[in-house]
């Protein structure tokens, strides 16, 4: 009698790639969705005194003192009034008040990520059912009723990789340059009516003094040309 032996063969399992890929694929995906560096401003070389400053004198700039009005410097109430109209009619600088007024509502909306939504949809019915209805029921015929649902749901996104981070960042720099942009706007808009107003003062002194001596002489206009020197200065 032969005695037969059978070999049992158990197969290894092979290591295949493809766990090595996808970890690779995660990896991968992970590095692009993390948070980038914070930007820094780059360094600039700037000297400590320009060889044209020369006898030039620093400028001392007192505007907090008048309160954006700089213009009262001059106390001429005709000016003032003007100036103040710019204020209202001016359609460049409502413009720009337009334009950072939509930079702070877009920042203000993408900031509000920060925080969970809630949002709700209440709904309120009042039935009445008929006392016809059949099968005939004195519990429910003839009877008034009100439903009152309000559902509401609450999400939260937790800003894990900075999206919300970067994009409010982002917006806040828009804003504060929409703000420069309104600064200035005011600055050129005022400034440039005092120097149409001085201007247009001067060439109606001119004008006064060439068409008639005694009436230049009656007017006295070294006090205008006194106030028109301090515009200068």
């Amino acid at each position: 009698m032969k005695r037969t032996r059978k070999l049992l063969w158990f197969a290894r399992p092979r290591r295949t790639p493809s766990l090595m890929v996808l970890l690779a694929i995660t990896a991968f995906r992970l590095t692009g969705c993390t948070v980038g560096p914070k930007y820094q401003r780059p360094a600039a070389e700037v000297p400590p005194v320009y060889k044209e400053v020369g006898d030039w004198k620093p400028a001392q700039p007192n505007y907090q003192n008048l309160d954006g009005k700089w213009w009262e410097i001059f106390q001429d109430p005709q000016l003032n009034a003007l100036e103040e109209q710019v204020n209202v009619s001016n359609q460049n600088l409502k413009a720009a008040e337009a334009q950072y007024t939509q930079a702070s509502a877009i920042l203000r909306y993408n900031r509000a990520n920060y925080f969970p939504t809630v949002t709700t949809d209440p709904v309120a019915t009042r039935t009445k059912t008929s006392g016809n209805r059949q099968p005939h029921s004195s519990a429910f015929n003839g009877i008034t009723y009100n439903d009152l649902q309000i559902p509401f749901e609450l999400s939260y996104q937790i800003d894990v990789w900075g999206r919300v981070r970067r994009t409010v960042e982002s917006y806040r720099a828009q804003a504060q340059g929409s703000a420069a942009d309104l600064a200035a706007v005011n600055l050129s808009m005022h400034s440039q009516l005092a120097l149409y107003y001085f201007q247009a003062r001067l060439l109606g002194l001119f004008q006064s003094r060439s068409s008639s001596s005694d009436h230049a002489s009656s007017t006295d206009p070294r006090g205008s040309a006194f106030r028109i020197a301090r515009a200068e200065t």
